[in-house]
């Protein structure tokens, strides 16, 4: 598998855990504002109706027996249209509230029942016959009366026990939420970290063998250049011996000859270790330009998983604005709680004034205000527990942003390594044009000699020649020498980089081997093409 291949799976993986609780996450949270929703529009809001309606309701029978017990005729009228105005309103809203949830109508039926028995009882009540009108109203009115509340009041045990069994529901999925998201976000976390530290310790592993290649290769170039510079050494040797020769032509023709074929056989020598040092030159530029690129891929595919990480952020910070939307519709249902018990308590108080007739009344009314502040409670506990699971979520989102600190490293470290990958093929480079100089030179060397070699033959009327091309000789071999000097020091910047790369990743320098193995071929090392 190549460090290519190990970067791409390392990003989709982190990629695919970052959703999988990201989406968790939103399921979860989704499924605790459905069943608020649902709370409210289902059983919040029908309750509230009902309650309201039997309010009217004990109002407009309050309003009848505060007529029956009046004297006072503008008085009597007065609680007449009163009482009429509110038998009207509690029909509109009994009829409003079937028609909007389906009922069959038996409320309805009831209160029309009651307000029948109410217009009779109006009508003995103006007549001063009040305890017939009283009768009246208590005996068939009260039956039609606590008719109708019944009705409502089986509704209101329905709604009061699906609200218990919703919040129980969002309590479940609350907790199964909280545990979940907590083995998931450090399940993953464990993951991405296991993943990134063993896709990081395969690359360093892979940057390690590429460095201890090139410093192979850098010894290599040492040694070349080591035998460039004694062969160039013995080359200027045999050039000054040739010119001392020249003196004695006569004599030392043979000796001349000898010296000859010494400095082409140099040459020749010289040649082949100028071309291998050049085949290992461009063969290391060719690697530092191949591990620069692997690097510079490295440093894009951390880029990219910051990208996904801030990605989560955003989508820990979306999970987080709904709790917020959640907690304020609590705080809506705590309004209307906190509204229908002052409504319990005004009521409580009007059946105060009424005495001994308003009992039945105070005890409605204080039924409804346990239920007021048990709803207030309810949206308490579940706005306790939309606070807890945001406070989860802003757990996930510590450790995402801690789990992005940790890739921001990597691409710093990564980088460094690019940039010092980048000097070495800077350097290598220079190297490969300094190679090339002394391969032109040595060239020129063994074509001197070769002429010398022809000029030997003609000893008699090229001495001259010879003469010249030994001095030539003399003066190129010292610029042989200059330019392995050169290519020596070179070789030990190189061997510096090399060094500096290996303690910025982590790993041992090694020495060279005389007798290691060939290199082995760096693109398919790498996993790349050219």
């Amino acid at each position: 598998m190549t460090v290519r291949t190990k970067l791409y799976l390392t990003s989709a993986f982190t990629l695919l855990c970052f959703l999988i609780l990201g989406w968790v996450g939103y399921f979860f949270t989704k499924g605790v504002a459905d069943v608020s929703e649902r709370l409210v529009e289902d059983h919040a809001a029908p309750v509230f109706e009902v309650e309201r309606i039997q309010q009217q309701a004990q109002r407009t029978l309050l309003l009848l027996i505060t007529h029956v017990g009046a004297q006072d005729p503008d008085q009597m009228e007065k609680l007449e249209q009163q009482a009429v105005q509110e038998q009207a309103s509690v029909l509109q809203a009994i009829q409003e509230h079937e028609q909007r949830y389906q009922l069959e109508g038996q409320g309805t039926d009831a209160w029309m029942a009651f307000q029948e028995i109410a217009r009779q009882s109006l009508d003995l009540s103006n007549e001063y016959a009040k305890e017939e009108a009283y009768a009246l109203l208590m005996g068939s009115g009260r039956e039609r009366y606590d008719a109708t509340l019944g009705h409502f009041s089986e509704a209101l045990k329905h709604h009061r026990s699906e609200i218990n069994r919703l919040r129980v529901q969002a309590e479940d999925i609350r907790e199964q939420s909280v545990t979940i998201l907590l083995v998931l976000v450090v399940g993953l976390g464990l993951l991405i970290i296991l993943a990134a530290w063993i896709s990081t310790r395969s690359i360093m592993q892979e940057l390690g063998k590429l460095t201890q290649e090139l410093g192979f290769a850098v010894e290599e170039l040492v040694r070349v250049a080591h035998n460039l510079e004694s062969n160039a050494q013995a080359l200027s040797a045999g050039a000054t011996s040739q010119a001392s020769s020249l003196e004695q032509t006569t004599s030392t023709i043979t000796e001349l000859a000898s010296q000859t074929r010494q400095n082409a056989e140099s040459s020749q020598n010289a040649l082949q270790a100028t071309q291998e040092m050049a085949s290992f030159i461009s063969q290391s530029s060719e690697r530092s330009r191949e591990v620069a690129k692997i690097t510079k891929d490295a440093s894009t595919a951390a880029e990219r998983g910051v990208d996904v990480v801030g990605a989560l952020l955003q989508a820990m910070r979306s999970i987080h604005e709904s709790g917020i939307r959640i907690s304020s519709i609590i705080d809506t249902i705590n309004e209307i709680t906190h509204q229908t018990k002052m409504l319990a308590t005004n009521a409580a108080i009007e059946a105060a004034r009424a005495g001994e007739q308003g009992k039945g009344f105070a005890v409605v009314a204080d039924e409804v205000s346990k239920l007021a502040e048990n709803s207030k409670n309810a949206a308490k506990e579940i706005g306790a527990l939309i606070k807890e699971t945001a406070e989860k979520a802003d757990s996930g989102n510590d450790i995402a942003v801690n789990g992005e600190a940790v890739l921001r490293d990597m691409l710093q470290e990564v980088s460094s390594a690019a940039q010092l990958m980048e000097e070495v093929a800077r350097f290598a480079d220079e190297q490969t044009q300094r190679a090339d100089n002394i391969q032109r030179l040595v060239s020129g060397i063994s074509a001197a000699s070769g002429e010398q070699d022809e000029g030997i033959r003609q000893v008699g009327t090229s001495l001259t020649t010879i003469e010249q091309t030994t001095q030539q000789n003399a003066t190129q071999s010292e610029e042989v020498t200059g330019f392995a000097s050169d290519l020596s020091l070179q070789a030990s910047r190189i061997r510096e980089l090399i060094t500096d790369t290996s303690s910025v990743l982590g790993f041992k320098n090694r020495s060279a081997s005389p007798d290691r193995s060939p290199l082995p071929p760096l693109r398919k090392l790498l996993g790349t093409s050219s």
